[in-house]
């Protein structure tokens, strides 16, 4: 069909008002690629796809495309060996739960869909690709410590080292109180600050730096920095 008939049949705008109903970046993609069918086989197949998603609708039902998204670029970087954030590698597991969910809807249907029924049988539910990615990161986004063996082992090593620095601050404030305008440690994700009189200032930095030095070094050694 050549685009002249395609613009006399307004084809584009129907294809405009066909990506607004779909719920994922991935179907609205698909829709903008469709031309006409003009072979019968084809034709009839399409129509009877459309007839069975209307079905659907019929009985007040939807197909749950939720969490769905597009990863082919991360999939391709991830075969060639490359290495995937933490977005990224939250949103394959998402897409795997999300096609699970759309393949256990499609097959538990209570309707004669053979077609899409054929289509969700090529989902591959994947869940344990699913699960080891929510075994490695939680749901704020936060690498966990089971990620590896080697970072509990790290970061178990830091806490350690954390706990003994603070256990001498606290004995420090303990015996010198009477110098610091406020007995007060502070823990922040940069690590250990205080609030100090000027006099001593200079004096603490230096024991806070030095010890942190050492936990560096330590980790260092091991190969584990």
């Amino acid at each position: 069909m050549n685009d002249r008939i395609l613009r006399v049949m307004e084809f584009d705008k129907v294809i405009e008002q066909l990506k607004k109903q779909a719920e994922t970046s991935l179907g609205k993609e698909r829709a903008a690629k469709l031309k006409p069918a003009i072979d019968m086989i084809e034709v009839e197949a399409r129509q009877n796809e459309t007839d069975e998603a209307m079905g659907i609708l019929r009985l007040n039902k939807s197909v749950p495309l939720g969490g769905i998204f597009d990863i082919r670029a991360s999939i391709k970087r991830s075969i060639i060996g490359g290495l995937l954030n933490i977005q990224e590698s939250l949103d394959i597991a998402s897409t795997i739960y999300g096609g699970r969910r759309v393949k256990d809807f499609l097959l538990g249907f209570d309707f004669d869909i053979p077609l899409l029924n054929s289509l969700a049988e090529r989902i591959v539910p994947l869940k344990n690709v699913e699960q080891f990615i929510k075994n490695c990161i939680d749901d704020h986004g936060q690498v966990m410590d089971s990620a590896t063996p080697t970072l509990r082992g790290i970061r178990a090593t830091i806490r350690t080292y954390e706990n003994r620095i603070r256990t001498k601050l606290d004995d420090y404030i303990r015996t010198k109180s009477n110098m610091l305008s406020d007995a007060i440690i502070t823990i922040r994700n940069i690590g250990t600050s205080f609030l100090l009189n000027t006099s001593i200032e200079d004096l603490l930095v230096v024991l806070f730096m030095t010890n942190l030095l050492q936990v560096k070094h330590y980790l260092w050694n091991r190969g584990q920095l």
